[in-house]
């Protein structure tokens, strides 16, 4: 029988019948509710981290934009100046050594290097 059922009278709340229906049924009530209020701080929680990814993603494009223009200036810089690249990669090489505590490979920024001071158009 159910809460509002004929078993329910004034008399019958002080009885165990009572006392575990109700529980039940504000059991029910509670697990209801804690869902709902997780649900909505998960989708809030997904709102912010949207928002946030929206915020990194332009702070990226905008450090690749100055990236970019930075290689530019400097392969005119060197076309013009000259520069002793095996210098450069051995301190290149030395710092990213000191910056990993030896664990970082040198390897890509050496090529990056090599395609600054590149007289090659580059291209994308």
């Amino acid at each position: 029988m159910g809460h509002g059922t004929v078993h329910h009278k004034e008399d019958d709340h002080r009885t165990d019948g009572h006392k575990e229906c109700c529980h039940e049924n504000n059991e029910e009530h509670s697990v209801e509710a804690l869902v709902a209020e997780n649900l909505m701080a998960l989708s809030g929680t997904v709102t912010l981290l949207g928002a946030t990814i929206e915020i990194l993603v332009h702070k990226t494009a905008s450090m690749a934009y100055h990236i970019i223009a930075t290689e530019e200036i400097l392969s005119e810089i060197v076309a013009k100046t000259g520069l002793n690249l095996a210098q450069v990669n051995a301190r290149i090489r030395a710092k990213i050594v000191a910056g990993t505590d030896n664990l970082g490979d040198a390897d890509h920024a050496v090529d990056v290097a090599a395609s600054i001071v590149s007289q090659v158009p580059r291209c994308c």
